[in-house]
């Protein structure tokens, strides 16, 4: 039996930045280069697009996640919890996204 066994992510700490502490046209051309990649790879209505800044404050592109996780230590929900949308109205953003892409 694994009950005994601690989740090692959950011991993790990730600092992160929400919303991000950079310039505006910076946001702007990260959500455009991100819808880019999205649409290159194919990906609708549930992926993550992960971005890592340097010392001196320089976004890098990290990866896509495709599955990104729903529990309460996953970034996906936080993000938008940070920006003002409850769980709840995530959960029915997506169903609504899913239903209009016919997945």
């Amino acid at each position: 039996m694994l009950n005994s066994v601690q989740n090692p992510v959950s011991l993790l700490t990730i600092p992160h930045l929400s919303p991000p502490s950079f310039p505006e046209s910076w946001e702007k051309e990260l959500r455009r280069v991100t819808e880019v990649a999205f649409a290159q790879l194919g990906l609708d209505v549930y992926a993550r697009a992960d971005y890592i800044l340097s010392d001196d404050g320089v976004p890098y592109f990290l990866e896509i996640n495709t599955l990104p996780g729903f529990t309460s230590i996953s970034m996906y929900p936080k993000l938008f919890a940070a920006s003002g949308i409850p769980y709840s109205e995530l959960i029915d953003q997506l169903l609504q996204l899913a239903v209009e892409a016919g997945v």
